[in-house]
């Protein structure tokens, strides 16, 4: 007998398939995945809110989501991430807006259902249909039955949300089909709300490929949503339509219409993280190699080298009652509440996993587990949150990072070599040349008492990579060339970046000297090549078609008296320079001296070393909030 309170009840249409059948298996099922994730992210049981989670200004618990909706003995453990945290929101949060697409019926557009209630074998889930109406007669929705009839992708997330938010959490159950981000943005907007709603975008990643190839695919998709870089096409998320919807509303705000620009990626006086390059994704490469195990990748991400990875936040600003459109920068008008401050939306990358982990998720900051088997079809899942909170530029967030993110990737990355929250970070980091290009050889002022320099470290880096290829190469070995020349002993630091074709194919490279220059260009060499997270190793084949340049790095020096970023900006010296930038909380970024190639004024350049680092690209400071090193190199090819 059907729910009497109820006109129209959407059934459950894959219990006992995506998810068990039974009341009691399936929630021991969701509970027992929750404590998993608790465990994992160090909440307390039963509770989404972090111990450090006491900012008043802002909200205890995401104000959306984005997780995955295969069966849950696959992805669940993976969108438990998210869910454990809006917990912390039951008792406040009493809608939920969900978002999936469309795997059986397609639509053009945001459609809903006429059902004003869905079923679980958890029980009865209210439609908030005023909600819905409301939308709908906005223009941001259309009305579809058939293709919610069999549709899984937000039916799995409803049994999760009915035990995290409570029985009476009510549903806005819509999926989006062919839209433009821009739709799907103005239809999250319409159902924005306040502390009352929260949105749930449902998405998997890649799906089918092999293991290997999966996580590398993934990786780069992780990298290009924690960047904002969309459109993200279907092929590499079944839910890039939700997906693009949500980054569209970090970028042009939350509250109605932003701007007068018409691209579908967001409106011409925008800029993303990455300063609104134009996306050329064929072109750009893989930014995580799956087989390597870093669990993320790409753009504002941060690439680090093979040992260690981190958690990553991309941050956009406004203030809080401005009635105004998007500024020319990085942040967005987000939010119109009353009352002084800024309003900010940081998106937060929790982990990732694939169906073939077992239930394992890596978070972000982990390497993956190993593959069972890197030839087997697999999907690809992952989960974010997206928190809104208030507060003035330079106070410290308090409200939910488990772990310091560390600088980003996407010129090239390097680890801080100094204390970040506690936590000494490596100075080993991966990157690429200017805008994944190769640039020309440069010889600045040596200031080395041996002649030859450059040509000893090329042949060095071509021998050292040859060995480890198990390539017969004339002339001495590896041993031989350091033994040959003693000031390979002294400390050095150095990046070793490889090319083919033109095209970037490794950087790695260290920021300060922790061993020999000889030791530390040989090892970055095969590093490169083989541990570059964001490529396929280097084959034999490969290396006659290899380009190498080698340069090698001055001691960082700190810009003493450089307060502010006007100061900063005047105190570079373009094509000289190499920059490290750091908040003092964890976001920090590097470029070599060779980015000036592309990025020959010095605001553009301080821009996109901001945005790499995860702050705004348009961000100011007058009193010392971001630090800054400037260092030398000596570049060789």
């Amino acid at each position: 007998m059907g729910d009497e309170r109820f006109r129209s009840i959407r059934p459950a249409a894959v219990a006992g398939a995506f998810y068990p059948g039974d009341a009691a298996r399936l929630d021991a099922m969701i509970e027992d995945q929750l404590a998993y994730a608790r465990r994992r992210l160090g909440l307390g049981a039963g509770s989404g809110a972090r111990s450090d989670s006491s900012d008043e200004a802002g909200r205890r618990w995401p104000k959306a989501v984005i997780v995955p909706h295969a069966g849950y003995v696959y992805s669940g453990t993976t969108a438990a991430l998210a869910y454990a945290l809006l917990a912390a929101g039951r008792g406040t949060v009493s809608r939920a807006v969900i978002v999936g697409p469309t795997h059986r019926v397609p639509v053009r557009g945001v459609a809903m259902s006429t059902a004003d209630a869905w079923e679980t074998p958890l029980g009865t889930v209210r439609v908030d249909v005023d909600a819905e109406r409301s939308a709908l007669d906005a223009g941001r929705l259309i009305v579809n039955d058939p293709t919610h009839a069999r549709e899984h992708a937000v039916e799995v997330q409803v049994p999760f949300l009915q035990k995290v938010l409570g029985p009476d959490v009510a549903i806005v159950p819509l999926n989006a089909g062919d839209a433009t981000p821009r739709e799907v943005g103005d239809a999250l907007r319409a159902l924005w709300g306040g502390l009352e709603t929260v949105i749930v975008i449902s998405s998997d990643l890649s799906h089918y490929h092999p293991e290997r190839v999966g996580r590398t695919i993934d990786d780069e998709t992780i990298g290009r949503v924690n960047a904002l870089d969309y459109p993200i096409s279907p092929d590499r998320a079944c839910g890039a339509y939700p997906i693009n919807g949500l980054l569209d509303v970090m970028v042009r705000g939350a509250e109605g219409d932003r701007g007068e620009g018409t691209d579908d990626a967001g409106p011409s006086t925008v800029q993303r993280p990455d300063n609104a390059r134009p996306s050329s994704r064929a072109s750009r490469p893989s930014a995580g190699r799956g087989d390597m195990g870093v669990c993320e990748g790409g753009d504002n991400v941060g690439t680090l080298g093979p040992q260690r990875a981190h958690a990553v936040t991309t941050e956009i600003k406004s203030p809080m009652g401005s009635g105004s459109g998007l500024d020319a920068g990085a942040g967005s008008g987000i939010g119109a509440g009353s009352g002084s401050g800024e309003r900010r939306l940081r998106l937060e990358f929790l982990g990732c996993s694939t169906s073939g982990d077992g239930g394992e998720v890596a978070l972000a900051g982990e390497e993956r587990p190993a593959m069972a088997d890197p030839y087997d079809r697999v999907v690809g899942y992952a989960s974010w949150a997206l928190w809104e909170e208030t507060g003035k530029v330079g106070e410290p967030e308090r409200d939910g990072q488990y772990a310091e993110p560390e600088p980003s990737d996407e010129l090239e990355s390097a680890e801080e070599p100094e204390s970040v929250g506690g936590a000494e970070t490596t100075e080993k980091a991966a990157g690429a040349t200017a805008l994944g290009a190769a640039v020309p050889g440069r010889e600045h002022e040596c200031g080395h008492e041996h002649e030859h320099e450059g040509s000893v470290l090329l042949r060095l880096a071509r021998t050292a990579l040859a060995e480890h290829l198990g390539i017969d190469v004339d002339g001495p070995s590896v041993a031989e060339i350091r033994a040959a020349h003693p000031w390979l002993d002294e400390p050095g630091a150095s990046f070793v970046t490889l090319t083919e074709n033109g095209r970037l194919r490794g950087c790695i490279g260290s920021l300060r000297a922790s061993q020999s220059l000889g030791a530390d260009v040989a090892e970055h060499a095969v590093d490169a090549a083989v541990h570059d997270p964001r490529f396929y190793p280097v084959g034999p084949g490969e290396y006659p078609l290899l380009r190498f340049e080698v340069s090698v790095l001055g001691e960082p020096e700190p810009m003493v008296g450089v307060r502010s970023r006007d100061a900063l900006e005047r105190a570079l010296k373009p094509g000289v320079d190499g920059l490290i930038i750091s908040d003092g909380v964890g976001r920090a970024a590097t470029f070599l001296p060779q980015v000036w190639d592309e990025l020959p004024d010095p605001h553009e350049f301080v821009g996109h070393l901001l945005a790499k680092a995860g702050l705004p690209a348009n961000m100011d400071w007058r009193n010392g909030e971001i630090t800054a090193r400037r260092y030398t190199v000596r570049a060789y090819r």
